[in-house]
């Protein structure tokens, strides 16, 4: 029986395309098992947030009650200022200035103050919370963003 040139070179591609999918099999197989680590590890950290979160969540509507928020603001209704969706509004910093001492805002005619003011009718400060830390402000913006 004789070989063809064809046959012999139709043989060897073969072994070498036999080969390179043995060897990107076992690189797919590595990075596969480091992945599963990697995860696992981002698993934990979503749910390390979620909780944290949650706890956030909770001391924000502890705060929310103990400091009257309630009497002028409502999250469901526009009877008070509508809070839901107000992180996405303002930057954080200017929101944890305005709950803090919404006056120093005031006396630098901060625009959006301003704008706040002239649209509930009020020409004085309302929020003068110098008590509370920015994590505590930063809880009760998550409690008002509970459903977002």
């Amino acid at each position: 029986m004789k070989l063809s040139g064809n046959i012999i070179l139709g043989s060897i591609i073969s072994v070498v395309l036999v080969l390179m999918i043995a060897w990107v099999v076992q690189i797919e197989t590595a990075i596969d098992d480091s992945n599963i680590n990697n995860f696992t590890s981002k698993k934990e950290e979503v749910v390390s947030v979620s909780n944290s979160l949650k706890q956030s969540k909770e001391k924000g509507k502890k705060l929310w009650r103990e400091n009257s928020c309630t009497n002028c603001h409502k999250i469901h209704a526009r009877d008070g200022h509508p809070l839901p969706g107000v992180k996405d509004r303002y930057p954080k910093e200017w929101l944890i200035q305005y709950i803090k001492d919404e006056q120093v805002l005031i006396e630098q005619k901060d625009p959006d103050v301003l704008a706040l003011n002239a649209e509930w009718n009020s020409n004085k400060s309302e929020h003068k919370n110098s008590h509370l830390d920015e994590q505590d402000i930063l809880d009760i913006l998550n409690y008002i963003n509970r459903r977002k």
